[in-house]
């Protein structure tokens, strides 16, 4: 096989040869709107890495099984990397972008305008989970989270205790999340455009993968 054209060779001195997780959480994605086109649905499989410095994301949809391409996100916070991993038609391409740790970023109080509410329990793939609700103007969103998963996944709660809304009489509720929660459901809705998505959980498995960056050629573009 050629050198892909596309391709500079290595990816970057901060990024590691390879990248290895401990979990495999498969869940779905379902968009409605107001448009069919805009209906649509998406296998998202979350990668976990117990020591939580990375994890990543791999599409598949209809569209993706149709070209017989793939694509995996890794979000290294340690590294500050966002490490994409394509393939198509025996080429495997990498690019690296600037990532920006969340946790870090400043909270401001547009950021903290919007009001939440506990909304009871249920049981997803066998672990007892918290309902949330947070609404502002533009979104209403239930949110259905474990802490009883042996392992924890929570980039929607990525946000330190500044995030909490204002008035919210535990704070450090958020901080707890951020380090034990394990997200199972999420209903969203688009207030202006009318449009909902919804994610659930379909299977949390214990099963080691590596993703090794130095199988692909980089391109020398965004980092």
């Amino acid at each position: 096989m050629g050198r892909n054209p596309f391709g500079s060779g290595k990816a970057p001195e901060n990024v590691p040869d390879a990248y290895v997780f401990d979990w495999e959480f498969k869940t779905k994605m379902t968009i409605e709107g107001k448009k069919k086109k805009d209906n649509g649905e998406l296998d998202m499989n979350y990668f976990i890495n117990e020591g939580k410095d990375y994890y990543a994301i791999e599409y598949d949809g209809e569209e993706l099984k149709k070209s017989g391409a793939k694509g995996r996100m890794v979000f290294d916070f340690k590294s500050g990397a966002m490490v994409m991993l394509s393939e198509y038609n025996g080429q495997k391409m990498g690019m690296v972008n600037a990532l920006k740790d969340p946790s870090k970023m400043p909270i401001q109080d547009k950021d903290r305008n919007y009001t939440f509410k506990e909304v009871g329990s249920k049981t997803i793939l066998g672990y007892e989970c918290h309902g949330m609700q947070v609404e502002n103007k533009e979104t209403v969103a239930t949110l259905w989270f474990t802490l009883d998963a042996p392992v924890s996944f929570s980039p929607f709660f990525a946000l330190s205790s500044d995030a909490a809304p204002k008035g919210f009489s535990d704070p450090q509720l958020f901080d707890i999340l951020k380090e034990e929660a394990l997200l199972m459901e999420m209903d969203a809705v688009d207030k202006k455009r009318k449009q909902s998505m919804r994610m659930t959980a379909i299977s949390l498995e214990k099963k080691p993968n590596t993703f090794k960056t130095s199988d692909y050629q980089f391109m020398k573009l965004g980092f």
